[in-house]
């Protein structure tokens, strides 16, 4: 069904990544082992940080279909650039961690983007918690 990735023995096997992106590197590392790996980990912190952006909407919000859109609409608005069109702020999309085209620059914007949603996630969470413990 699938084989291992090397171009020398498949010469179908052809490398399509861009030269400035991480993966023209790793294409012939271990079988792309390290493509799997990267990938495998940007959508893992992508859905922790959907799962917490889940939790901060849920303390604050009553509804559960707006608490589950909320991060939705959120996610998808650093993705379209709303940000940047708004508020003159270019926030990358946290789904640069597991796109083809990820560059070292790309990687490290895309990581503080992810940590300053993870941690106003959880302030917000926190704050929260607080506000249902205080006030019942």
């Amino acid at each position: 069904i699938a084989l291992p990735v090397d171009p020398v023995l498949y010469p179908m096997h052809y490398n399509y990544f861009s030269e400035g992106s991480l993966h023209y590197d790793w294409y012939t590392v271990a079988h792309a082992l390290p493509i799997y790996i990267s990938t495998g980990l940007g959508i893992a912190l992508n859905g922790a940080c959907v799962a917490w952006l889940s939790l901060a909407a849920a303390v604050w919000m009553p509804d559960k279909l707006l608490a589950l859109m909320a991060p939705a609409l959120l996610i998808n608005a650093s993705s379209g650039g709303s940000f940047f069109r708004i508020f003159g702020l270019n926030v990358p999309s946290i789904s640069d961690l597991y796109n083809d085209g990820l560059t070292a620059e790309v990687l490290w914007q895309a990581l503080a983007a992810l940590a300053g949603m993870m941690a106003l996630s959880a302030a917000a969470y926190r704050l929260g918690i607080e506000r249902r413990m205080r006030h019942g």
